[in-house]
C-alpha cells in the first residue's frame, strides 16, 4: 500500500487486533484508495498441538519460521505451544536460518 501512497491508518488497529488473534490481516485497495480489510487465518489442529507436546517431552525445541507477520506468527506459535518464532523471513532467509541453527547444534 506503501508503495501506491495509500493511507492504511484507519484500517491499521482492526489489523492489528487480527494479528493478535492469529489472523493474517490483507489490505485490500480499489481505485487509489483503501476499500477494506479481509483476515486469513488457518487454525492449529489438536493433532498440531499434541504433536508439538511430544516433541517438547522428548527435549527438542520447536521454532516456527515463517514468513507470515510478526505478530500472527506470535500468535500462532502461542496457540500451538512454540516457543520461539522466527518471523518475516524470505525463503532464502529461511534457508539460512536453518544453515546457521544446524551447525551451532552438530
Amino acid at each position: 500500500m506503501s508503495e501506491y501512497a495509500i493511507d492504511v491508518a484507519p484500517l491499521r488497529s482492526t489489523a492489528e487486533r487480527l494479528a493478535g488473534d492469529g489472523k493474517s490481516p490483507v489490505y485490500v485497495a480499489s481505485n487509489g484508495a483503501h476499500a477494506g480489510l479481509l483476515a486469513v487465518a488457518d487454525p492449529i489442529k489438536d493433532t498440531s498441538r499434541e504433536a508439538i507436546a511430544r516433541l517438547h517431552r522428548m527435549g527438542l525445541e520447536v521454532v516456527m519460521l515463517t514468513g507470515d507477520n510478526r505478530r500472527t506468527a506470535e500468535a500462532i506459535a502461542r496457540q500451538a505451544g512454540i516457543g520461539r518464532v522466527v518471523a518475516e523471513v524470505l525463503p532464502d532467509g529461511k534457508v539460512a536460518e536453518i544453515k546457521e541453527q544446524w551447525a551451532t547444534v552438530r
